[in-house]
Formats: C-alpha cells, structure tokens, sequence
C-alpha cells in the first residue's frame, strides 16, 4: 500500500532528525521499492495470461486450465 507521506516525511513529522546520507538512502530505498511494485505488478500480470486471453498457444497452457465449451453449430458430424 502506498502512503500519503514518505518514510523521511514520516520520521521528521514524529520528530526525528535525519542526516543528509540517511535521507539520501532512504530515498534511493523508496525509489527501488517503487521499482519492484511495478515490476511485480507487470509479472503478475503476465502470469496470469493464457491462451484465451493473449496470443499464446493453447499449448502453453499450464494443465487444469478450462477451455470454454464449443458451441455446437447445428450440424450433425461425420459425412
């Protein structure tokens, strides 16, 4: 979840005093964090893709996914 106020605007607010380094890696710590949030937002996305919902074969399903059923279309089979 993201917060309204950083860690640094956070710490000061309770009346922390934060040096220049500390405040210089916290914030490279929240962009990094903000990095993998949306990289693992974009994998989960992926994950959750298979063949009826993207391009990929239907082969490269993992097993036990259901496939929609066909609807029949009003013709008998066989010649």
């Amino acid at each position: 979840m993201l917060c309204p106020m950083s860690i640094i605007e956070q710490l000061e607010a309770a009346g922390e005093v934060l040096s220049p380094g500390v405040r210089a890696a916290t914030q490279g710590l929240e962009a990094t964090v903000a990095l993998l949030r949306e990289r693992v937002r974009e994998l989960e996305a992926r994950l959750a893709q298979n063949s009826t919902n993207s391009s990929k074969p239907p082969s490269s399903d993992p097993p036990g996914v259901v496939r929609p059923a066909k609807k029949p279309k009003g013709k008998k089979r066989g010649g």
